[in-house]
């Protein structure tokens, strides 16, 4: 489906409805109308204009993200939309075009850019990026990674749009996402592993969960994005200094489609791995915090799907055993310079023994820790390899 997409000249999309039978065409609510006076040739003359509500009127995003809609919510529309040349959307208020040279909306908004658009074509592809960049050449929430290819920043907008999309088959996470990742594997030129590049693996490994949930089946290991439902952030900010080496990386594809369904998937990894433990102390909100064994400090732990409040979790962690384990550190990034590397960030992620895998672990969290928080050479004298499942 993804090359009917790709190659189509122009795709109808029925944002508004929330099945096959809905169609393109509904009633709308009616829209209030005034007159505004003219200079022309008639003194009579006038123009007539509607007045948007403050947020589409400001924040132009409204308009392209339409998150309202039902097809803009469902995961499998968002592909077909990333992948395709030319869209006349249909919603419930009005008619947008989205193409390679921006979106227009039928009441007068033009924008010079559209969503991330991915096709085999590198030169469309740089030809959509470089207008994108032109309309926001800085204070993007991309700023920071400034380090990264326009690839790679492509990929995490990609991951951080799609994460909170709906299935009706929570099995089709990776399937529904499929298509860009093949299209994109052209030019990662790379192995894709359940949701993640094996060239960049271990700042694939330090996605952070934001409002996610669990789900019942199994869809993906716990170190890929693809096994929550939510919104995941990606990416890393500042200089990059890679901690942890990954020894072997697997996934067992299910079915013929190697970017889509997976069986199973682990990484051996070598890195430090420290003891954490819930501390005493709670966060401004009520959170749990975490500390090491000869840590000095607290710190904030982002659980995937565990509640994090210190009141509905404390007990269930204190009866684990959780691990950070360190992948990289980061210096400076969007407001906090570190030219001299003199203050890293260590990314980790939080990990517990597999009740079911003997010998393995699975991921539960993720948080970014300054180093001088861990203890002396707490560190450098915990140098392990773990097989996370």
């Amino acid at each position: 489906m993804a090359a009917v997409y790709s190659n189509a000249y122009l795709t109808l999309a029925a944002v508004k409805s929330g099945d096959t039978n809905g169609g393109l065409l509904s009633a709308r609510t009616p829209q209030t109308y005034f007159k505004l006076p003219r200079k022309g040739s008639s003194p009579d003359e006038y123009i007539l204009a509607t007045a948007l509500t403050l947020d589409h009127d400001t924040i132009h995003q409204f308009h392209m993200r339409m998150k309202k809609e039902p097809l803009t919510k469902r995961a499998w529309g968002f592909q077909e939309r990333v992948l395709a040349r030319r869209i006349l959307h249909f919603s419930s208020q009005q008619m947008y075009w989205e193409c390679l040279e921006g979106f227009e909306a039928e009441q007068g908004l033009k924008l010079n850019y559209r969503i991330p658009f991915i096709n085999d074509d590198t030169q469309l592809v740089e030809y959509v990026d470089q207008r994108r960049n032109n309309a926001h050449p800085t204070n993007t929430r991309w700023e920071g990674l400034a380090h990264s290819s326009t690839l790679t920043r492509n990929w995490h907008e990609l991951l951080w749009q799609y994460g909170p999309r709906e299935l009706t088959n929570p099995l089709d996470k990776l399937p529904a996402f499929s298509g860009i990742a093949k299209s994109l594997s052209k030019s990662f030129k790379d192995e894709y592993l359940a949701g993640l590049w094996h060239g960049s693996l271990i700042e694939g490994l330090c996605w952070q969960a934001l409002r996610c949930k669990s789900i019942e089946q199994y869809r993906a290991p716990s170190w890929s994005w693809a096994s929550v439902d939510g919104i995941t952030a990606t990416g890393l900010l500042g200089v990059t200094e890679e901690v942890a080496n990954i020894v072997e990386a697997k996934v067992e594809i299910d079915g013929d489609n190697p970017f889509g369904r997976v069986k199973d998937g682990w990484i051996k990894v070598e890195a430090p791995l420290v003891k954490m433990s819930v501390s005493d102390a709670k966060g401004p909100t009520g959170h749990m915090l975490f500390r090491s064994e000869k840590g000095g400090d607290d710190c904030f732990g982002m659980l995937d799907t565990i509640n994090r409040s210190y009141e509905a979790s404390a007990e269930l962690i204190r009866s684990m055993e959780v691990y950070a384990l360190i992948l990289a550190y980061t210096y400076g990034g969007p407001g906090r310079p570190d030219p001299e590397r003199k203050n890293p960030c260590a990314h980790r992620i939080y990990v517990t023994p597999a009740i079911d895998r003997p010998g393995c672990m699975r991921r539960i969290g993720a948080v970014l820790q300054d180093v001088k928080e861990f203890g002396t050479d707490e560190l450098a004298s915990s140098r392990t390899t773990v097989t996370i499942v």
